[in-house]
């Protein structure tokens, strides 16, 4: 339950990570964080519901997982600024030309 409740934190904050450059996509991530946020409430308080309502709540966690590391990709890898920021923080890191 742990790692449940620290990926719904920073999956949570991912939209702010977006906002500037990707406003569409941080708003498009919104109702998949109420649903996480659902699905997370009803495993926490073991709330008996229907099947069809802890399915659709449990497909929208899956899809905010996936969601949720495509955003990581656009904030850590897309933006240049942030992948020159990576390389001066990790020297030990093999800088590629083609990456950068």
């Amino acid at each position: 339950m742990d790692v449940l409740m620290v990926y719904a934190l920073f999956a949570s904050i991912t939209p702010l990570f977006l906002w500037i450059e990707y406003r569409i996509t941080a708003m498009v991530q919104l109702p998949f964080i109420l649903g996480m946020w659902g699905f997370f409430f009803i495993e926490f308080a073991s709330l008996q519901i229907n099947t069809m309502m802890y399915s659709t709540l449990l497909a929208v966690f899956i899809l905010n997982l996936i969601f949720a590391h495509f955003a990581f990709y656009l904030v850590f890898f897309e933006h240049k600024n942030t992948r020159e920021h990576i390389f001066e923080k990790f020297p030990h890191i093999a800088r590629r030309k083609d990456v950068i």
